[in-house]
């Protein structure tokens, strides 16, 4: 009896680190704006992971947008991609709190990313480090806007070391006293930071398929003719360089059969452009009158269209939004 005692008695201690729940937190900045003005926040997002099955829930107040929604299931499917990990095994629950009347937006991706691998891989975070960025397949870090108000914010919460997205110093200069900038473009940079360890993802060949191709080939084209018109222009004024810059280096890209960043160069491109055309224009009304009619006709379009699947559905939830 004693040795049947002792055998499950060790059974049930090894079994513990598999059953137990692992739970961690990480901050979040967050910006708001209020009239013609914004400002930075911190939020904190915490994470649970239970065994289960693989499911992603998501406990926050105030209420979050669906692209937070969103980007919190893509972040933790690049976690477990990142550490080759079969996550069908665990749930997960995200809770996020702020004093902001709305979460939204994709910019706490990174920072999931970060936490989520973090706990899957037992890995110790700087508590003196904050993040904020989009997470893209392959770990890719992606732009975010206001980073002046989120630095402020996290200098001002007393974090000295804040990373952001490479690309969104690309054609600024950001510069807040009292805490350092560290510039990333990939998961594996930012996790050297908040660890202080160098995490490698094994390299994989990665196969396109031929229709993501055409179809991205296709929308580098469509938003690139958009902004070609910026090359004529001969005034010289910010939103014109900017767009200039951008445009140029969506069509570099193109060539290097790169669309999906063709196509994201040329569509901020197109938009300082269109910014600038905007705020030249002497009948201002009548513009608005005609984008007024196109949002509804886009609106009417998106009610007929036709919903299949899941991907579908959030699309759809997106536009509308």
């Amino acid at each position: 009896m004693n040795k049947r005692f002792l055998f499950l008695i060790g059974l049930l201690l090894f079994s513990i680190p598999f059953t137990s729940a692992q739970s961690g937190h990480i901050p979040l900045l967050t910006v708001a704006g209020e009239g013609n003005t914004s400002h930075g926040g911190i939020a904190d997002l915490y994470l649970e992971i239970q065994p289960g099955t693989g499911n992603v829930f998501i406990d926050s107040f105030p209420l979050t947008k669906l692209d937070t929604q969103i980007s919190t299931r893509i972040a933790k499917k690049v976690a477990c991609d990142f550490l080759e990990k079969d996550c069908d095994q665990y749930d997960f629950f995200y809770q996020i709190r702020s004093k902001s009347s709305i979460v939204g937006g994709p910019s706490a991706g990174a920072a999931i990313t970060v936490l989520t691998i973090a706990l899957l891989g037992n890995y110790e975070l700087s508590d003196n480090v904050v993040i904020t960025g989009t997470i893209n397949s392959g770990g890719l870090i992606g732009p975010v806007a206001g980073i002046p108000e989120k630095l402020i914010a996290a200098r001002e919460a007393d974090y000295s070391i804040a990373i952001v997205p490479t690309f969104s110093l690309a054609n600024t200069s950001v510069e807040v006293p009292g805490i350092e900038l560290m510039p990333v473009s990939t998961i594996e940079e930012a996790l050297a930071v908040f660890t202080g360890k160098t995490l490698k993802k094994k390299d994989k060949e990665i196969i396109l398929p031929d229709e993501y191709v055409e179809t991205m080939q296709g929308l580098a084209d469509l938003l690139c003719s958009r902004a070609e018109s910026v090359e004529n222009y001969t005034n010289n004024n910010s939103l014109i360089n900017e767009s200039l810059d951008y445009f140029t280096r969506g069509r570099e890209i193109y060539e290097e059969e790169k669309y999906y960043t063709s196509a994201s160069l040329c569509y901020t491109a197109g938009l300082r452009l269109r910014t600038h055309e905007y705020q030249t224009l002497e009948d201002q009304e009548e513009v608005a009158e005609k984008i007024r009619f196109a949002i509804i006709d886009l609106d009417k379009r998106v009610e007929e269209a036709d919903l299949q699947t899941l991907t579908d559905l959030e699309a759809y939830m997106i536009v509308k939004e």
